[in-house]
C-alpha cells in the first residue's frame, strides 16, 4: 500500500470511524474491527488488484450458497 505510514493509520481511522452511528454497540464494534482487520491483511500481504477481485468474488460466491440453514 503506497503512502506513508501515518497516511495508512488514517485512511483506517476513518474507515473505522465510519461506523460511530451504528446504533447497536456490539455490531459497531465487529464492524470496526473487520475494518481494521481487513486493513491489516491488505497491508501485510500487499494482494494485487486481480488477487483481491479473486478473493471478493470468492466470498460473494460463498455468500450467495448460504440459506437459512447453511452457511
Amino acid at each position: 500500500m503506497p503512502g506513508t505510514n501515518e497516511a495508512v493509520k488514517a485512511i483506517t481511522a476513518v474507515a473505522v470511524d465510519s461506523f460511530r452511528g451504528t446504533p447497536d454497540p456490539r455490531l459497531r464494534e465487529l464492524l470496526q474491527g473487520l475494518v481494521r482487520h481487513l486493513h491489516g491483511y491488505v497491508r501485510e500481504l500487499r494482494p494485487t488488484i486481480q488477487e483481491w477481485e479473486y478473493a471478493v468474488e470468492y466470498l460473494t460466491v460463498v455468500g450467495q450458497k448460504c440459506d437459512p440453514t447453511r452457511q
